[in-house]
């Protein structure tokens, strides 16, 4: 699949609205009805009381660690089998949730008597009560992928990989809700996840999730594209494609995508006037052509990149000057960004973006940036009295 050929498709059947750039406890349930999370904005950013057990923290909190915060891990809503820990930090109430695993082939979709994954895609979303499939962990081998085309629906994989075992889109939005939380998605020469608003509005969010794999790694078009504290490496073609819409990563690690081959980049954005990346790395990402920037492409876009890295990655063009990076590292052909340094991140190892104490990331960030208040490990932002460390990884 050509990135023009792809770009062409695009616009002759998508209006062109603004592009917005942007993962034992059993007493603890909250969030009673899809929609609501019950969570106060302004109280993930507080600071933590300290606790022994839930019942210590005021709802929706929960003690993790000695601390009552939010949850970031299905095992602190109890267990981990049965709960399902949302990306606002809330505990989702059982009566929300299908169960699926590899082998399931129950009709009701429970916990003791589990259905296949497209039985319990189906019910939730067509039931006005349920709307989680909750994955058990175990590999999905998918002959056919699976559209959306109306509706919410929660996709909690923890432990779970759904892989193309044909050349299929594995999970595609066309209309509806998709948020896709803690599951490994493999592809196969196409999109991983694709989000095509055509008629109706179309949201798709990827939560501590890996994409990796195919040709594209996850693709927007026209609609609301949220990636936080992800992954999405080793796609032949594109990691991030987003034209129009809505798009938002932060907290996230795009890496090693791409190759030798023209039209090649780790995140490319199309015609989006209004692009956000933030406390992202992109990194280890090639192209062998002058078609797109292997780090980041910007073409008739205005993208707003902060608090980031942008570093090591290769080919003729690295980093579109075309994005705006502001209080980010940045490779050395960069040459905008009164805030920028221009150095080795020194992450720790080979393949692991993890930062240092000694690292030039730490505290670079935006000083006015107080949001998230976690990184990409789940760890809490600002560890230090200054400013966050850019890229997805805070320095505890």
């Amino acid at each position: 699949m050509s990135t023009k050929g792809l770009v062409l498709v695009a616009v002759a059947v998508m209006a062109a609205p603004a592009c917005e750039l942007f993962v034992s406890l059993p007493d603890y349930t909250v969030d009673p009805a899809p929609g609501d999370s019950g969570v106060d904005p302004d109280a993930v950013d507080a600071t933590p009381a300290e606790c022994e057990i839930t019942s210590q923290c005021v709802a929706p909190e929960v003690c993790v660690m000695g601390d009552c915060r939010p949850c970031d891990d299905d095992a602190h809503c109890g267990d981990p089998k049965e709960n399902v820990c949302l990306p606002e930090g809330t505990c989702a109430a059982l009566p929300r949730i299908a169960y699926a695993s590899p082998t399931g082939s129950g009709v009701a979709c429970t916990l003791a008597a589990p259905c296949s994954f497209d039985q319990a895609f189906v019910l939730a979303a067509g039931s006005a009560s349920i709307d989680i499939v909750k994955l058990a962990p175990g590999i999905y081998l998918r002959d056919t992928g699976f559209t959306l085309n109306g509706d919410t629906v929660i996709l909690a994989g923890q432990g779970a990989t759904l892989q193309a075992n044909a050349v299929i889109q594995l999970l595609r939005v066309d209309a509806g809700n998709l948020t896709v939380v803690g599951a490994d998605l493999v592809g196969n020469q196409q999109f991983n996840a694709l989000c095509f608003a055509q008629s109706m509005a179309a949201t798709m969010t990827l939560y501590r999730t890996t994409s990796r794999g195919g040709a594209y790694g996850v693709g927007g078009f026209g609609c609301t594209l949220t990636i936080t504290r992800s992954t999405v490496t080793a796609n032949t073609n594109i990691g991030i494609y987003a034209q129009q819409g809505t798009t938002r990563i932060s907290n996230s690690v795009v890496t090693a995508n791409g190759g030798a081959q023209n039209g090649a980049s780790g995140v490319a954005f199309v015609n989006c006037p209004d692009g956000r990346v933030e406390l992202s790395t992109i990194t280890g990402n090639m192209t062998g052509g002058v078609d797109l920037a292997s780090a980041m492409d910007c073409a008739g876009s205005t993208v707003n990149v902060t608090s980031s890295i942008v570093y090591g990655n290769s080919g003729p063009t690295l980093l579109d000057p075309r994005c705006t990076v502001d209080y980010s590292i940045v490779e050395p052909t960069y040459a905008a960004g009164a805030h920028n340094l221009r150095v080795d991140p020194m992450f720790t190892a080979a393949g692991d973006f993890h930062i240092g104490a000694a690292s030039p990331a730490r505290g670079l960030a935006d000083p006015a940036l107080t949001s998230p208040a976690i990184d990409r490990d789940g760890q809490s932002r600002p560890q230090g009295p200054g400013a966050f460390d850019v890229g997805a990884d805070e320095v505890p």
